[in-house]
């Protein structure tokens, strides 16, 4: 396997998001938030934000975005209900176009998750449920704004991450595994066994036809195109599935 195996063109999200860009338009997709975050992260990764002729776009949606943030600091599906998920996704996106913790819109943020860490240390939405999702997403926009991963809050949340961890190493679905696995890199925890873990049975589970069961799709290409490039060569690490490790088939 190579690693330009596991290039941004193969990513079913990266092209949705090219062909947005494309379209110049904003906001990026139906659901809000969660979408025009999730497309914003898929724009910068893919490099698309460094290209002039799509600034216009850009700065639609990232207005879009800081517009949205609510009086709490956070995030959330309206603006009487913000979430820690949400908010974390919105820091990701926010921080790979140059925010900063130190900056007003972050350090409200960042006063949200903080008030609203559970007391094992992970969040959760406003059922109690999805920790794994739930923590992944906002370590992942702790990161992205700059903020101290070697703080307790960070740590605390990367010790439940790996407390949630199956026998194993999977986080009961191939998407949540992803989810883990990206909130460990975030973490600065990449270099763990958990972690380890978590990217072997994402390859071990990947079926002939690149997806996974339970019909995950892009996300855990992503998590291992990350966990690779930083740890797939010191680490002696083999991905070697019965079958190369690939992006999923067009539909």
């Amino acid at each position: 396997m190579t690693r330009t195996q596991l290039a941004p063109r193969d990513f079913d999200f990266y092209e949705e998001a090219r062909a947005v860009v494309a379209r110049g338009r904003a906001p990026f997709a139906p659901h809000g938030t969660d979408d025009d975050a999730r497309v914003l992260v898929a724009i910068a990764d893919a490099g698309l934000l460094l290209r002039s002729a799509h600034a216009a776009t850009m700065h639609r949606a990232l207005n879009r975005l800081y517009d949205a943030q609510n009086r709490d600091g956070g995030w959330g599906p309206n603006p009487d209900a913000s979430c820690p998920e949400l908010t974390g996704r919105a820091l990701d996106a926010l921080g790979r176009f140059g925010l900063c913790a130190k900056q007003a819109v972050a350090g409200r943020a960042i006063a949200f998750l903080l008030a609203h860490q559970d007391e094992c240390g992970g969040w959760r939405d406003a059922r109690g449920a999805r920790p794994v999702a739930c923590s992944a997403a906002v370590l992942a926009g702790l990161l992205a704004v700059g903020f101290d991963v070697t703080a307790p809050a960070a740590r605390r949340a990367a010790r439940v991450l790996k407390e949630l961890q199956l026998a194993d190493g999977d986080w009961g679905s191939a998407q949540e595994t992803a989810e883990a696995l990206l909130g460990l890199l975030a973490a600065g925890d990449g270099d763990t066994a958990e972690a380890r873990a978590g990217a072997e049975y994402l390859v071990a589970t990947q079926r002939e036809n690149g997806t996974w069961p339970g019909g995950a799709r892009s996300l855990p290409v992503a998590a291992l195109a990350k966990y690779l490039d930083a740890f797939g060569g010191t680490a002696g690490m083999r991905l070697d599935p019965p079958h190369a490790l690939r992006g999923p088939k067009a539909a």
